[in-house]
């Protein structure tokens, strides 16, 4: 005879993590499209993604304590306060976080406003030079698409390029998005 089994979920599978969290923060798609994931995203006050700052390539525990004692745990916040060349000097200099690699964050978390730039795809960005999202918006859809797809052809770094659409669709929301990230 089947078990009965409750009506919530388990306390450690993605669905309680899901219930227990403020309405603000929504869960993304699993990498394999078969629901949500533990990572959880949070809209932002334009509408756009924010992830949490431990999901950023490239970042160590240091940097994340040093973010977290400044009041900054996701992207939205990282770029509110180090959008500018200004703040992103005195954030710098407040947390002990070398400006360079602030900078380097700073962009990381811009692209992570993109829905459907997930981490493969903003390397590959990355790797070409559009590596924040005032530079995403200035493409031509064609000629992006053309030259990630012949980058992932010669570096293998993604299962597939993105497809037109995708790529055209990244573009049309850069454009749409405010700019919240000075150059350098």
């Amino acid at each position: 005879m089947p078990s009965e089994r409750s009506e919530r979920a388990p306390m450690d599978s993605p669905a309680a993590a899901s219930r227990d969290q403020p309405s603000s923060i929504r869960p993304s798609a699993a990498p394999n499209g078969t629901g949500p994931s533990v990572q959880a995203r949070r809209l932002d006050e334009s509408g756009a993604m924010s992830l949490h700052v431990s999901k950023l390539r490239g970042i160590s525990l240091d940097v994340r304590r040093k973010l977290k004692r400044q009041g900054i745990s996701y992207t939205h916040q990282l770029l509110r306060e180090a959008g500018g060349v200004a703040q992103r000097r005195r954030l710098a200099e407040r947390s002990q976080i070398d400006e360079a690699a602030l900078l380097r964050l700073v962009r990381r978390a811009d692209l992570a406003r993109i829905k459907g730039v997930g981490a493969i795809f903003a390397d590959m960005l990355e790797m070409i030079g559009v590596n924040q999202v005032a530079t995403l918006a200035e493409q031509d859809p064609l000629a992006l698409r053309a030259r990630l797809h012949q980058l992932n052809a010669a570096e293998r770094l993604a299962r597939r390029a993105p497809t037109p659409d995708e790529v055209q669709e990244w573009i049309s929301q850069a454009r749409a998005l405010p700019r919240l990230v000075d150059a350098a």
